[in-house]
């Protein structure tokens, strides 16, 4: 164990140097603007969902697929790159007031990414998404088929998700490949 442990010891203090290297030089480039790794911070906060509101039901999704059946607005926490205040709600269940037939589809996902004063500029992030089946909802962003959540509702609501096509947007972000086009320009 004693010799396990100075091994990894020596391989840690060697690796420090080109660590720090490679972050100076990233500094020093010009691909280290402020909107460069403001970029990259908002795709890692892209990646993850974690938010509170309030609701009744419960969902899972996974892409385009879902099951469940929830009336929800979610108020506050980490989605769409955004940690804050969130404009967000969904139903899965039709309102009596708004048949299938007059509204046409099963349920609707709607996502507004709001303006802050850290981040005036919108980053295509909002979509509309409806269900034209039970277990299919579709959308106007292809972040929206990568994703994968939960929601579980009982008055106050809690999301959590992640999105693996988020993680290789950020991912390839490093090489300044916009996956999703949504980088600041």
């Amino acid at each position: 164990m004693g010799k396990t442990h100075k091994i990894l010891a020596r391989v840690a203090r060697i690796m420090i140097c080109p660590c720090v290297g490679i972050l100076l030089a990233m500094l020093c480039s010009s691909c280290a603007t402020t909107d460069y790794l403001g970029d990259r911070m908002r795709d890692a906060g892209d990646v993850f969902t974690a938010s509170v509101g309030f609701g009744a039901g419960a969902k899972a999704r996974v892409g385009p697929l879902q099951t469940g059946a929830l009336l929800n607005i979610d108020m506050w926490g980490l989605r769409g790159g955004q940690l804050g205040e969130i404009a967000f709600y969904e139903t899965l269940t039709r309102d009596s007031l708004q048949p299938w037939l007059i509204h046409g589809t099963f349920g609707e996902e709607r996502f507004v990414y709001q303006a802050t004063r850290e981040m005036p500029c919108k980053r295509g992030k909002g979509f509309i998404a409806k269900a034209p089946l039970p277990v299919l909802a579709l959308a106007d962003q292809p972040e929206y088929y990568t994703q994968i959540d939960v929601v579980i509702a009982i008055i106050g609501s809690l999301r959590l998700g992640a999105n693996p096509g988020e993680l290789l947007d950020f991912l390839l972000g490093w090489t300044t490949i916009d996956f999703y086009g949504d980088d600041r320009q």
